[in-house]
């Protein structure tokens, strides 16, 4: 079985590519808690279609998200292993009375 499912915050601005395929990529951060200390990992996604038009129409730096889609491994030119998400389904958790006018999130 190949499914993911992260909970996160959004790194930077969605980047969108409207062309012959659609598609918007995103990074999330997502926290783990071990003991006393606090890990966060970055995971790259990428979305197709009508599902990247909505995440690059509604989400911004700070956004905090549910992502739920499968893992694909690529390789760059220098032949590393690069691995990253394909979103499949996009929950937006931020309530929308927590935007403020200027698209920033609070902390």
């Amino acid at each position: 079985m190949n499914k993911t499912i992260f909970t996160g915050r959004l790194v930077k601005d969605v980047e969108f590519k409207d062309g012959e395929k659609k598609y918007a990529r995103f990074t999330i951060a997502v926290n783990e808690k071990v003991g006393d200390k606090t890990n966060v990992y970055y995971a790259n996604h990428i979305a197709f279609g009508p599902l990247a038009e909505l995440v690059s129409k509604y989400l911004k730096k700070g956004s905090k998200v549910l992502v739920e889609g499968k893992f694909t491994q690529n390789q760059d030119k220098d032949k590393r292993d690069q691995i990253s998400f394909v979103a499949e389904k996009v929950e937006f958790l931020d309530p929308k009375d927590k935007t403020q006018e200027n698209g920033e999130f609070p902390f």
